[in-house]
């Protein structure tokens, strides 16, 4: 049996060890002959992975069982286009671009009432400084039609941030939307449709730097009883999303609000698992459940679960320490005696220059700890006497 890593970044090297405890042979293909995957797996290939003709040239001579599901941005279109090209469990090539089309991914929901961002398209070569004027809505969120890890993304709280926003262009250098800013706290949700129905595997909670880039640098597990409410009515909506963009056999990660009435509002889905070493660890960790091994299962007509038995009360936490020059890191050994901590890993060194987090990558280099405590209080604590170990000259 083969099995197809399209994206072979370092998150998927969990993948491709799961899939061979299945008895796969693993094939990946990625642009970045660096990527940490291609050294992961049995028979690599750099090629473009965003140039279908190229990459059908080598998976039609592969004839894969399945494609991996991996944390990748927009060449989901490039899974969705390989798995309908062979009849393939996962994603499809239409629900992929939907996916990663902000603006037709609001213009389907839209239609279906499920999702209302009052959006504008800034396309590519337009006049920003006119293409603003015509805005009423605000605050407002801006983000590159396309592309994850929260590049670019800003919010705008009133007609001079935006005018100051496009004084940086003469013309858009990609296509923007700009949509009504919703507030509330924000969730992500690692979840599967298994034949068209939708399983919420892990509530997580975000913990957010304040705007106006609003960078998520840690997650809290969230029991489904602490929010049950805020809970089943994301299960409820997102069987109804799922139904719009045509999922039927696939893992999803979702960004989520949580606004009045605990309503919740989907920033954005994909038909892919997380990333961050949320889906190939905090989410297992959590709750025992690794979803693409699930998946896996489920293809090869095994039996499967995507519903879990149980959730661990934890946080996952990335550095996102003050500017400045490192003086001083924590040693490895002491932080793992501090009660509460599970894992920690830090690639920061002294004399590190560390800049403010602005997006993902920004800060996901830096490492992560892993903290388990009863309640979200006593998480926020133990990660507060970690983050104090650091010392930083900011002058």
């Amino acid at each position: 049996m083969n099995a197809l890593v399209i994206g072979a970044n370092e998150d998927s090297i969990e993948s491709m060890r799961i899939a061979r405890k299945y008895g796969y042979t693993i094939y990946a293909i990625d642009g970045n002959k660096d990527a940490k995957g291609l050294e992961a797996a049995d028979f690599s290939y750099v090629v473009d992975i965003n140039n279908l003709d190229k990459v059908f040239e080598i998976t039609d001579k592969i004839k894969a069982d399945i494609v991996l599901p991996a944390p990748i941005g927009h060449c989901l279109t490039t899974v969705g286009a390989v798995n309908d090209r062979y009849n393939l469990p996962g994603v499809g090539e239409k629900s992929a671009k939907l996916c990663t089309d902000k603006y037709l991914f609001n213009e389907v929901l839209e239609k279906s009432s499920l999702r209302d961002a009052s959006t504008f398209l800034i396309n590519k070569g337009d006049n920003v400084k006119e293409a603003v004027e015509s805005i009423d809505v605000l605050p407002v969120i801006v983000k590159p039609r396309t592309g994850s890890g929260s590049r670019g993304i800003k919010i705008m709280s009133s007609k001079k941030d935006l005018r100051e926003w496009a004084e940086n262009y003469d013309v858009a250098d990609e296509d923007y939307t700009v949509e009504r800013f919703v507030s509330g706290d924000e969730y992500g949700i690692d979840g599967a449709f298994a034949d068209g129905k939708f399983y919420l595997v892990l509530l997580r909670k975000k913990i957010n730097t304040p705007p106006p880039y609003r960078q998520c640098v840690g997650y809290i597990s969230v029991k489904p009883e602490e929010e049950q409410g805020f809970y089943d009515k994301c299960v409820t909506l997102m069987s109804e999303i799922g139904k719009s963009l045509g999922f039927i056999n696939c893992v999803v990660h979702v960004d989520v609000i949580k606004s009045e009435g605990d309503t919740p509002f989907v920033i954005e889905t994909s038909a892919r698992p997380s990333g961050h070493n949320l889906s190939n660890f905090f989410t297992p960790k959590t709750t025992g459940i690794f979803l693409v091994e699930e998946f896996i299962k489920s293809s090869m007509g095994r039996p499967f679960s995507y519903v879990p038995t149980h959730t661990e009360k934890m946080m996952i936490r990335f550095f996102d320490l003050q500017e400045g020059i490192v003086e001083k890191i924590p040693e490895k050994e002491d932080m793992e005696r501090i009660n509460g901590i599970l894992d920690y890993n830090c690639n920061i060194k002294v004399g590190d220059s560390l800049k403010t987090v602005t997006d993902g990558a920004s800060v996901m280099g830096r490492g992560y700890y892993l903290i388990k405590a009863d309640t979200e209080q006593e998480l926020l604590d133990i990660a507060s006497e970690v983050r104090n170990k650091f010392i930083i000259n900011s002058r």
